[in-house]
């Protein structure tokens, strides 16, 4: 009983900060809706549908990122320090590389909207929407790789409080740049996109700060310039399943 208390105890203790970390990271898109919806119908009905093809690239993206956490779990169980350095910085040079490559059909996506059976005008603005977003997949990929690194760490308390901080900072940034309130422009769904580079940039930031005092030993950001071939390998085999599988979901 008394080895069950204690699984439990760890369950919660790991578990409940991810809970909350996940509903706060969903209310960022929240945020969006609600601004958007007080400011234009038009500009809200562009970012839900660019939204929507944003997010299928991303959480294909996403699949190396979310392949970190059990490779560096194993790893650093043994205590294999340099392996779960090796680990990390392949799924932060793929998230790189991702959102390199799928940038262009971001920038020039109207021709995809109108594809999908969008008006002129709702495809316009989902483009300006997306060449802005296309800039933000990097920060967010890199932000929900270290996120499973920390989590694949059970440092799960930082993710919350980063999250929430990053849902405040998108709340108040966001009104600002939606509704161009103190002075600042008045730029709607752009608004809405260049808040979302700043909320991803800090929670990244934040992530970085913590592991470079709690996680030293692991020298992250070490030859970060250096090609690991074995450790890209087997994080694209495990990366490019869950990503598809998530994007089928």
């Amino acid at each position: 009983m008394k080895d069950n208390t204690s699984i439990y105890r760890a369950l919660l203790f790991l578990g409940l900060p991810l809970v909350g970390g996940n509903i706060a990271q969903f209310s960022l898109t929240i945020v969006d809706t609600a601004m958007l919806g007080h400011y234009n119908h038009t500009a809200l009905a562009a970012s839900v549908v660019s939204g929507a093809l944003f997010f299928s690239l991303f959480i294909v993206g996403s699949g190396f990122s979310f392949a970190v956490m059990p490779v560096i779990s194993a790893y650093d169980a043994r205590g294999e320090d340099n392996n779960v350095r090796r680990s990390t910085r392949m799924a932060l040079w793929l998230s790189i590389f991702y959102a390199v490559l799928v940038f262009p059909f971001l920038f020039w996506s109207k021709p995809i909207l109108g594809f999908l059976g969008q008006s002129d005008n709702i495809s316009t603005l989902g483009q300006d929407y997306l060449r802005i977003m296309g800039v933000a997949m990097l920060p967010a990929l890199l932000d929900i790789t270290l996120r499973n690194y920390l989590t694949g760490l059970k440092h799960t308390n930082i993710v919350l409080w980063a999250t929430l901080l990053g849902l405040a900072f998108k709340f108040f940034f966001g009104w600002l740049l939606v509704f161009g309130k103190w002075g600042f422009p008045q730029m709607g769904i752009q608004g809405a996109a260049l808040s979302t580079i700043g909320v991803h940039t800090l929670i990244f930031s934040i992530f970085v700060i913590y592991i470079n005092r709690h996680f030293s030993r692991h020298n992250l950001f070490k030859n970060f310039f250096c090609l690991d071939k074995a450790a890209m390998n087997k994080l694209i085999k495990l990366g490019v399943p869950i990503g598809l599988t998530y994007l089928t979901e």
